[in-house]
């Protein structure tokens, strides 16, 4: 039996995992929580002192950073990318039992059709789904998950806003998301079988304070699911503003993603990097080749683990 984590609005499947769920044996959450905090430690934000800090008016950033997210969906129609996966299996010692490291042409088709009816199409090396990924996971729409902020979703959730901070040395609002109890939980689900799991998030977005682009996001289960073992699913992303010198333009694009997972007794980390991103004319009969293959990428090879 497989079970799909999707992101129901979206039509796509950012987690898959193999085999049924057991029903016995759940260790406590929180132990689980810090066991990933401690795997993906995140850099501290440098806090302004209170009388430096201007005032934060949600108000004005999320109807601009939502703008913000409009575009991206309009971008990320428009380009290409070399993506780097990096496949990660951890035993119960912390320590790692598989490895595997896999490179992808990747090229994603987002467009929404109507008000609220966004889809996405994501191809590796010209294939659609699940099929290129190692082991007993497949992660797939994380670059979207900021999303969160798109006009379509964020009245699902509960926002608050910190003072004025800092990422990376830029100036950056502190924002807290929560999903709503009131609202249905559209952005994810998990299903197993025939049977569909609400998935409820919640998380801090850090928002340049100048062009109200997210920069960086990180995103926790707002709850466990017991029923199916979903206890953990940590996911870190970082956005930055890639130059196409043939233009001469600059669009604000996914760079890193990471997703840690603990669930049905098993953890697991995916690493996804993206780079030498281009600009293309969406042609669905284009054929997309294989990515060459970097000497570092072919000396990797997965390892084997009974379960």
């Amino acid at each position: 039996m497989r079970a799909f984590l999707v992101y129901l609005i979206m039509l796509f499947a950012p987690l898959l995992l193999l085999g049924a769920p057991s029903e016995t044996g759940l260790p406590k959450f929180r132990q689980q929580q810090e066991i990933v905090q401690k795997a993906s430690p995140a850099p501290p934000p440098t806090e302004l002192q209170p009388e430096e800090a201007p005032p934060c008016m949600l108000e004005k950033i999320i109807p601009r950073t939502s703008k913000r997210m409009q575009e991206f969906v309009e971008n990320v129609n428009r380009i290409s990318a070399t993506e780097v996966l990096e496949h990660e299996r951890i035993g119960n010692d912390g320590k790692r039992k598989e490895h595997e490291r896999r490179k992808y042409n990747y090229i994603a088709i987002m467009q929404e059709f109507q008000p609220g009816k966004l889809t996405l199409d994501e191809y590796r090396n010209g294939v659609a789904g699940n099929s290129m990924f190692p082991g007993d996971i497949a992660t797939t729409g994380m670059p979207t998950l900021a999303l969160i902020f798109h006009p379509d979703h964020r009245d699902e959730f509960e926002m608050t806003c910190d003072s004025l901070s800092h990422w990376e040395d830029q100036p950056a609002w502190v924002v807290h998301f929560s999903q709503r109890k009131d609202k249905p939980a559209r952005m994810s689900a998990l299903r197993v079988g025939f049977k569909s799991y609400p998935v409820r998030l919640m998380g801090t977005a850090w928002i340049d304070s100048e062009s109200f682009q997210i920069v960086h996001l990180e995103a926790d289960l707002l709850q466990p699911i017991p029923e199916v073992r979903l206890l953990t699913e940590h996911q870190v992303l970082d956005y930055g503003p890639v130059h196409f010198e043939t233009r001469d333009i600059s669009l604000w694009l996914p760079k890193e993603a990471d997703i840690f997972l603990d669930s049905n007794g098993k953890r697991f980390h995916h690493r996804h990097t993206f780079s030498n991103y281009q600009i293309f004319s969406v042609d669905y009969g284009q054929k997309i080749a294989d990515p060459k293959q970097d000497p570092a990428s072919e000396a990797i090879a997965p390892l084997a683990v009974s379960p």
